[in-house]
């Protein structure tokens, strides 16, 4: 028994020295998650704000049955092509958002294993397998850091080919309503 007291300091000290072998690279990785979960979130943000906006524009592109009476069948054929198009930039990013939100499931996931990292650190044991760990966040970050970059665009996109629409619907109606 007092063998194994003797050896209980050197265990400590080993543990110990093992944890701050990786405090450098947990805090490193840390802090690039965070900044990489700021950019999804953000995303995430743009997109609930380009669907309002997007929402907001189809409800403004209502005809009137008495309206659509009175409109020559070509002008009412390009109405009706203008929303369409506000109609299909509001499901592009329905479509978007699906994706965004299946990779922040796996981001989600990827966040419970820096928590445990984080943790580890904290309480001055780490979990199993540090430098896997370090090594499959640095691979998330880099993959959400690419379809940030990917999906922005495509959010922009589609919210400036909406507005482009709505513009457009906007300003032939206004065109064919005047004399009225």
């Amino acid at each position: 028994m007092k063998k194994l007291l003797f050896l209980l300091p050197f265990t400590l000290f080993v543990a110990c020295d093992n944890v701050g072998k990786y405090a450098e690279a947990i805090t490193s990785v840390a802090g690039e998650w965070d900044g990489a979960t700021e950019a999804v979130t953000g995303l995430l943000g743009n997109i609930t704000t380009a669907q309002g906006g997007i929402t907001e524009m189809l409800g403004g592109m209502n005809i009137s049955e008495e309206l659509q009476g009175s409109l020559a069948a070509d002008v009412l054929g390009q109405l009706t092509g203008f929303k369409d198009q506000v109609t299909n930039q509001g499901t592009a990013l329905s479509g978007i958002l699906e994706q965004v939100n299946a990779f922040k499931g796996q981001w989600e996931e990827k966040g419970q294993a820096l928590q445990g990292l984080k943790d580890g650190l904290s309480a001055g044991k780490l979990p199993e397998d540090v430098e896997g760990t370090i090594s499959g966040l640095k691979e998330m970050i880099a993959t959400g850091t690419s379809k940030v970059g990917e999906w922005g665009p495509q959010v922009e996109g589609a919210q400036s080919g909406a507005k482009s629409a709505f513009d457009q619907f906007t300003s032939l109606l206004a065109s064919v309503t005047a004399g009225e």
